[in-house]
């Protein structure tokens, strides 16, 4: 299952990322082909602010990937992310108001969040499709 912060490092060195904890949107934003992981240029990876340790999320890691390598580059992007993840889990969490207004309160939340985003380098944003 994947975990905030959930990402795609790449083999030409991106680190590709969306709002939401899924690697799958990840790949479908991106326009990458799930294929053999030997054959495919990127490789799905996770960190949680609770460990701060990188870990691969495939059955077995690509000879090209070295976590060390990327374990710098994916805390230093956590960081940058947390505090706009942090207000928007805030904004989003159930309360006892109007399903109306707590679904109006979300849709801003997350127009929010992809707009903080966006400054980002690696940040794949959504589609026109998913607003």
């Amino acid at each position: 299952m994947c975990q905030f912060l959930s990402a795609i490092a790449t083999r030409d060195g991106r680190l590709l990322f969306t709002e939401c904890d899924s690697h799958e949107v990840i790949i479908q934003r991106a326009g990458l082909r799930d294929e053999s992981l030997f054959l495919r240029h990127w490789v799905r990876i996770e960190q949680t602010i609770y460990d701060r340790k990188l870990r691969v999320d495939e059955t077995e890691c690509p000879p090209w990937f070295d976590p060390l390598e990327w374990q710098e580059r994916v805390t230093q992007l956590l960081a940058r992310v947390r505090p706009a993840r942090e207000a928007f889990d805030i904004a989003v969490a159930p309360r006892p108001i109007w399903a109306l207004l707590q679904s109006i309160a979300a849709q801003q939340a997350r127009r929010v969040l992809c707009t903080t985003l966006a400054g980002i380098e690696g940040y794949c944003p959504p589609t026109k499709y998913e607003q």
